[in-house]
């Protein structure tokens, strides 16, 4: 059974608890009848199951995107499957490289960080692997007006590539 977790400020500790790769996704209030309608439907074609994730030697795994001890999306972790510096993470996070640097998994960072974490598992459960990742982030993407997206992620347009994604995801628009 996959599960879509609705609320209006879930905190990120108990998101942590609940997420499993293909079994759940949180929905933030407030959201749009479209984006309840992408991720729905996103849901409906996963597989609740750990075949999820493809076996892969080498690769990471989404869970590896998040800190241990917390359970919390790891900025760090982040920026390297992305093939991003930390500085160009922060800076498209509009955060002090800095404070990432010394609390990459901080509480404050969660929300932004979901669009990353997202995107990945989309791209690890379409292209397999995390090489396969980084080739498409770095490809000009014909149907992102040729932009590559890893350029638009380090303009902080992390969301609306991960809306792409969902939308790729689910089988295109309907």
């Amino acid at each position: 059974m996959n599960v879509l977790f609705l609320s209006s400020k879930p905190t990120e500790d108990h998101i942590g608890s609940l997420l499993k790769p293909g079994l759940i996704d949180v929905l933030r209030t407030p959201f749009t009848d479209p984006e309840l309608k992408i991720r729905l439907d996103c849901l409906s074609v996963m597989q609740p199951t750990s075949s999820f994730w493809p076996s892969v030697p080498g690769t990471e795994a989404p869970e590896d995107l998040h800190d241990p001890k917390t359970g919390r999306i790891d900025a760090k972790k982040i920026a390297e499957a992305f093939g991003m510096s930390l500085r160009a993470l922060a800076a498209a996070l509009k955060r002090k490289p800095q404070s990432i640097s010394k609390t990459p998994a901080a509480e404050s960072l969660q929300e932004d960080l979901s669009h990353y974490r997202r995107s990945y598992e989309i791209l690890r459960s379409l292209l397999g692997n995390a090489t396969a990742v980084r080739v498409w982030l770095n490809s000009p993407q014909p149907d992102l007006a040729g932009q590559r997206p890893i350029s638009l992620i380090e303009q902080g347009e992390a969301e609306s590539v991960r809306s792409f994604l969902e939308i790729l995801y689910a089988g295109g628009p309907k």
